[in-house]
């Protein structure tokens, strides 16, 4: 648990080349680092990526959806995301894009009907856009 084996783990970690086994009492310490404010986590481009992806990937679904109760399950899937980017960004302080920003802001209330509609209208008629 010193500085040199806590790079060699995150780099084994970053590129997904670790056993669970072998760290997870290392891991257990870094994730508890993190909540005290010790170490403050990096979000890589590899992850913005694979994000963006999954973004632009269910907004295309809803624009393909044929009625917006098609659509449900795909809004359910935006919100999932933009909590997990509201908690990168406001709990662990870790700075986003405005894409990812302005994303946060537009489905801040998808738990909203109201929002939800909204946003479903806009997607339909073209008018949302997500600047990856």
């Amino acid at each position: 648990y010193d500085p040199n084996i806590r790079k060699i783990l995150f780099k084994n970690i970053n590129e997904n080349n670790y056993l669970y086994s072998d760290v997870v009492h290392a891991f257990e310490k870094i994730l508890k680092d993190i909540k005290q404010g010790v170490l403050k986590p990096v979000f890589i481009p590899a992850q913005q990526q694979r994000i963006r992806k999954a973004i632009e990937t269910t907004l295309h679904n809803i624009a393909a959806s044929k009625s917006f109760t098609d659509a449900e399950p795909h809004f359910s899937t935006l919100l999932n995301i933009q909590g997990l980017l509201s908690e990168v960004t406001f709990v662990y302080d870790i700075p986003l894009d405005s894409s990812f920003m302005g994303f946060i802001y537009d489905c801040e209330r998808l738990d909203d009907l109201w929002t939800r509609t909204d946003l479903f209208k806009r997607i339909k008629e073209g008018s949302y856009t997500f600047n990856a």
